[in-house]
């Protein structure tokens, strides 16, 4: 039995961005330690981000969504 769980389109648009924003915390971090350990960490952390951003992706795509990216100045 496989469970299905629906977001709404607010729902998936929101997790992309809060997906994001965690991914490149972690990529900032990344950057300042010295650890093997917590680099390692941070690594696993960010291919789990990047498996749930794709799978949000195919969400979006799947409902039709697009998003108008923002313009920076």
């Amino acid at each position: 039995m496989r469970y299905s769980y629906q977001m709404s389109n607010e729902q998936i648009i929101n997790e992309i961005n809060e997906v994001r924003a965690h991914w490149n915390g972690l990529n900032c971090r990344l950057n300042e330690v010295a650890d093997k350990r917590v680099i390692e960490q941070l690594i696993y952390e960010m291919l789990a981000d990047e498996k749930r951003y794709s799978y949000l992706l195919e969400l979006a795509k799947a409902n039709d969504l697009h998003a108008i990216a923002p313009i920076i100045r």
